[in-house]
């Protein structure tokens, strides 16, 4: 039962840093877009042609 409970715990700290690696990722990406379309959306208001 010892084996089962490690191996669970194991799997989890996989798991779990995983998701920590793929969120790390794609953090610096949607701050990117989400300038990006800030910038676009100022642009427009102030009367900029869109692309």
């Amino acid at each position: 039962m010892g084996v089962a409970y490690l191996l669970f715990g194991g799997l989890t700290v996989l798991v779990m840093g995983g998701c920590l690696l793929d969120l790390s990722w794609r953090v610096p990406l949607l701050e990117g877009s989400m300038a990006a379309q800030l910038r676009r959306s100022a642009e427009t208001i102030r009367g900029a042609p869109l692309d």
